[in-house]
């Protein structure tokens, strides 16, 4: 059984497709959900340098309208 691997690339495409910074991704996350996450935490989950949890993940899912198992594919569509 394979077990899938979060795709760091995901999230950063659907950032840059909104033309956001990581610094303004933060912000809006912030206003959209009233969480915090560092735009330093955002710089290292689409580095692969850090894995978001599942409530991160789930926050990235809803903000940028994509399931959770996007950030989980080879080649996000």
């Amino acid at each position: 059984m394979v077990i899938p691997q979060f795709n760091p690339a995901a999230l950063r495409r659907l950032r840059e497709e909104k033309n956001l910074s990581v610094r303004e991704l933060s912000a809006h996350l912030l206003v959209y959900a009233k969480e915090k996450i560092s735009g330093q935490t955002i710089h290292s989950h689409e580095s692969g340098i850090s894995l978001p949890n599942a409530d991160k993940l789930s926050l990235y899912s809803k903000f940028f309208g994509k399931p959770m198992e996007f950030f989980f594919s080879e080649s996000p569509k």
